[in-house]
């Protein structure tokens, strides 16, 4: 099933530094997209810097400075070596990762970037590549995802909001006051905050649901991934919706 889903514009957004803390005080969840926006690291990359897998077995080396981070790597493993016009900021260091979440017991290199970060704001992409050529496999965008299998209804009375979630056949109501009193939608806002990880050999994305231009975060999604070896993807296999004041 497909739904309208509100995406927010992000490219405006891309040269900001910094973050404002959103609703911490009611955040319980350690892995929360939204606190996790407060706790990344501000660690400015050097100009030489390479970054490696635990053991070194994956070498993720920027290639062009730009104003805002680099434009382009090269990812060497296992003595192959390829180019990738991937473009992440200095902001957050890149997570790389030599590991099996295939589940065909060959080890794939995962490589975890962050696009854009600003005032309540940031965005990772990961990429996993076949350890043997090098080839990218896909991985379900959240876009898709959101849009086959996320509902969601905003009802508005005064400067309360009650909204009504439906995830994997499971539904929530969350009721809110909104910050921002003008707020009209139909639907929860998505692309604000994405945060990939990598737990235990699972691919998983947490992301920000919100209302609002300026974003007033109201709770999580949460995906974890399974992969397709009929189709060569990372598709969602799990997902759920957590309120920040559950």
């Amino acid at each position: 099933m497909k739904k309208e889903f509100g995406m927010l514009v992000l490219s405006s957004i891309l040269l900001l530094v910094g973050c404002s803390v959103h609703q911490e005080s009611s955040q319980k969840d350690e892995n929360s997209s939204t606190k996790q926006l407060s706790m990344q690291p501000k660690q400015e990359a050097k100009e030489s810097i390479i970054w490696f897998s635990e053991n070194n077995e994956v070498q993720l080396t920027p290639k062009t400075k730009v104003s805002d981070g680099f434009s382009g790597v090269t990812v060497a493993v296992n003595n192959m070596e390829k180019e990738f016009n991937w473009r992440f900021t200095t902001i957050t260091e890149p997570q790389v990762y030599y590991t099996d979440i295939t589940g065909d017991g060959k080890k794939e290199a995962v490589v975890i970037i962050n696009t854009g970060r600003g005032t309540g704001l940031t965005i990772d992409e990961v990429h996993v590549l076949n350890s043997e050529n090098l080839s990218e496999i896909n991985v379900q965008p959240f876009e898709e995802i959101i849009s086959d299998h996320f509902e969601s209804k905003i009802t508005k009375k005064g400067e309360n909001l009650n909204i009504q979630v439906v995830v994997q056949g499971t539904e929530q109501h969350v009721n809110v006051v909104a910050l921002d009193p003008h707020v009209e939608q139909e639907h929860l806002n998505f692309g604000g905050v994405v945060y990939y990880k990598l737990d235990n050999q699972k691919l998983t994305v947490v992301l920000g649901a919100s209302v609002g231009v300026s974003p007033q975060y109201v709770g999580d999604v949460y995906i974890t991934y399974q992969f397709d070896e009929a189709k060569n993807e990372f598709l969602a296999h799990q997902m759920k919706f957590v309120p920040l004041n559950s």
